[in-house]
């Protein structure tokens, strides 16, 4: 029997949530090529994936899911960390790890699997002159109402990046649906096991390659369907080479 990711909240792993800090900071679908190309100074990447919870349901798939995207990210380039059923003082501490890496110019990455959840609150992802990449594979149903937030925390629910930024934010699924975990814990995702064979095409770049998770899940069958905001005014591609400094 499969759990179904519960519901969406972008990265967090408790019933709380938590404000990132990022200050500074198989397809033949026809593709259009890209106009101009981002070519990163950087890319640098973490990889969380939840299953253990102790009062929703337990999940099968998402530390598979976190450990074969880490892999691939690795091969492409990333420096990328890995972070498993981490609670929110680990995930807290591991973003603000990855906002001290950042540089100017560079690509960051930031993958979440597990439950989460969708309710009102709010939140800020901010970037400075770099690239952010947002892959939420979670679901996104509004279910009972969240536990109240703890002094000070604000919750996560949209991204408001300022106006320089470049960002993308791509959603297991569309709105106030459910993201289905895999089979077992030796099985991904359906989204996942469609996005990990894309994640090393150089030829794609993010809107071709969630074009074509999305095409090939629709043509399987499968009625879960991924969601994209964006807001780029360059073609980036995750494989791209880094910039070689002379």
């Amino acid at each position: 029997m499969n759990f179904i990711k519960s519901s969406r909240l972008l990265l967090c792993n408790t019933p709380y949530s938590i404000r990132l800090p990022f200050a500074r900071t198989y397809s033949s679908v026809p593709l259009a090529p890209a106009k101009k190309s981002f070519i990163p100074s950087k890319k640098v990447a973490l990889v969380i994936g939840n299953d253990d919870y102790t009062i929703i349901p337990q999940l099968q798939s998402c530390v598979k899911d976190a450990k074969d995207v880490h892999s691939q990210l690795k091969s492409i380039g990333f420096e990328a960390e890995l972070l498993t059923n981490a609670n929110l003082r680990e995930t807290k501490s591991a973003l603000l790890r990855i906002a001290d890496k950042r540089v100017p110019n560079d690509i960051c990455l930031i993958y979440y699997s597990g439950h989460g959840i969708e309710y009102s609150g709010r939140g800020y992802l901010m970037a400075d002159n770099g690239k952010t990449v947002f892959i939420s594979d979670s679901c996104r149903t509004p279910t009972r109402p969240a536990p109240p937030l703890r002094e000070g925390e604000e919750g996560i629910i949209t991204a408001v990046p300022p106006h320089v930024s470049q960002f993308h934010l791509e959603f297991a699924t569309s709105p106030n649906d459910i993201a289905w975990d895999g089979e077992s814990a030796n099985h991904n995702s359906l989204f996942t096991s469609y996005l990990l064979p894309l994640l090393t095409r150089r030829d794609l770049d993010l809107n071709s390659l969630f074009t074509v998770v999305r095409k090939n899940m629709e043509d399987a069958g499968i009625e879960q369907r991924p969601w994209t905001h964006h807001c780029m005014t360059t073609s980036v591609c995750l494989a791209a080479d880094i910039q070689k400094l002379e």
